[in-house]
Parts: C-alpha cells; structure tokens; sequence
C-alpha cells in the first residue's frame, strides 16, 4: 500500500485533551500515540466522535512549557471495547504556540542519536 501521508509519523506517547467542537462537556484525557505536523492518533474512552467531526484538543509535548492548542478534523476511528483510536487532520494550531511544536521531533532526534 502506498504511504500517502507527507511526514513521518512520531511515536512520542504524551496525554491529550480534546473536547468536540459542538459538545459541551469538559476536555476529556486520552494519550497520544504518534504525532506529525499534518495530524496524530490518539486512544481515549469511547466518545462520540465521527469521520469529519471537528475537535479541539491541547497537549503539552514539553512539561515546562504552556498548552499547545489544536483545532482538528477527524479523519478515521475504530472502536475497540470500551476505546476508540482516533486519527486527526490539524486544521490549525494557535499561534501563540507554534514555535513549541519542533519539541517532539527534537525529543526523538536525541533519543535515535542516544540509541546508537
């Protein structure tokens, strides 16, 4: 099959809040399981959630370092038991936090150097 994203996907694990953007609830927690500029999967408690729905979540890839705020579209889901894994296109990121996003990617750049 042929790799249709554009960058390579990381696997950085780190916890996510996302709340739909036309629910009021609170952000409900799930982890990450892998990252790139263009989107991430993620595991949480099954929600409701469908193809195409609009997201919004925050992560903190760096503990010392604020909230990075995301607006997503859902882009896949596949429930298993009581979680869903859940695949999200980055629709926009907010400025404010742009310049912390090279973190995850430098995290993994030591670690590859480290383990040889």
């Amino acid at each position: 099959m042929e790799e249709r994203r554009k960058s390579k996907r990381f696997r950085i694990p780190f916890n996510v809040e996302v709340i739909p953007s036309n629910v009021a609830v609170d952000y409900v927690s799930g982890n990450v399981r892998d990252y790139s500029p263009e989107g991430f999967s993620f595991e949480i408690l099954d929600i409701e959630l469908g193809t195409n729905d609009i997201i919004k979540a925050r992560f903190r890839v760096d503990p010392e370092a604020g909230y990075i705020n995301v607006l997503g579209r859902i882009a896949w889901k596949i429930k298993i038991a009581i979680e869903s894994q859940v695949g999200v296109e980055i629709e926009e990121i907010d400025a404010g936090t742009n310049k912390d996003l090279g973190y995850p990617f430098n995290m993994w750049k030591d670690k590859m150097r480290n383990s040889t």
